[in-house]
């Protein structure tokens, strides 16, 4: 994912995490915040994943599927939080693909 599209300020990701749009799926929490660009964070915690080589692969997955996915994804700051009690190192690349494709569909709506 190209650095335009990373989220590095500490005030806009802390107001992105008290947005109140959101939406759960099985694997990932999404909360968004508007704005005139699209900028992502990827949160993956300790308590998800223990080792620091698996939590960097998921990052990687999930910033690769929004490299490819960009175009279909509508403007506003995300924040992508891995929920905890998943096993993550079962996971395929498709069963993240879909569901983080799933979150972004403009069909469904934001909670």
């Amino acid at each position: 994912m190209p650095s335009k599209y990373k989220l590095r300020n500490p005030k806009t990701i802390t107001k992105c995490m008290k947005s109140y749009q959101r939406k759960t799926s099985k694997f990932f929490i999404l909360k968004k915040n508007d704005s005139f660009e699209t900028n992502f964070v990827i949160i993956v915690s300790k308590k998800a994943i223990k080792k620091a080589t698996q939590r960097n692969k998921l990052k990687r997955r999930i910033r690769h599927i929004i490299k490819i996915n960009i175009i279909n994804i509508p403007k506003g700051n995300y924040c992508i939080i891995a929920k905890n009690n998943i096993s993550f190192i079962e996971l395929s690349y498709s069963d993240i693909n879909a569901d983080i494709l799933e979150m972004f569909d403009t069909n469904s709506r934001l909670i």
